[in-house]
């Protein structure tokens, strides 16, 4: 697993990354409007003109995962879409405008529809590696079928 959060922490520190991101989304999903959207608004100013390109990566997989969990209000939502369209539209490289992209469709979801749980360190991995979870659903007429979800995918 990559060093997701890492960036947020300069100090050494016994926990796996992915508890970090855990604990935030506790600290975050749930709060007040005014948190959450301090939350985007930090991760948005840390992307803009980041020298250090490894670091971009891992802000820009955060942003992935807390796309994934919980919405900036209206107001916001509209500047941080404005934002990452600019980026689809106008970055070269291919990681970013990736990034961007699953960004973007998942504010777009999760703007609709309220997460009620923090994902699973399954889900956050695969959140954070731009992949869906595959499933095999098994049927009472003893067939199957294989499905990948989303963060946003309900039954």
């Amino acid at each position: 697993m990559t060093d997701l959060l890492s960036y947020c922490w300069d100090r050494k520190s016994t926990k796996k990354p992915i508890e970090h991101v855990k604990k935030y989304l506790k600290l975050t999903m749930f709060a007040n409007q005014e948190l959450r959207d301090e939350s985007y608004v930090q991760v948005v100013k840390q992307l803009k003109e980041n020298p250090d390109h490894v670091k971009e990566l891992r802000v820009w997989s955060f942003f992935a995962i807390i796309s994934s969990c919980y919405a900036p209000s209206q107001k916001l939502l509209y500047s941080i879409m404005n934002y990452l369209f600019f980026e689809i539209k106008n970055n070269k490289d291919e990681k970013i405008t990736h990034y961007a992209n699953y960004i973007f469709l998942r504010l777009y979801k999760i703007s609709e529809q309220k997460r009620v749980q923090i994902p699973s360190e399954t889900e956050l991995i695969h959140i954070e590696n731009l992949k869906p979870i595959v499933i095999q659903v098994h049927f009472f007429n003893e067939t199957s079928a294989i499905s990948e979800i989303e963060s946003y995918t309900t039954v």
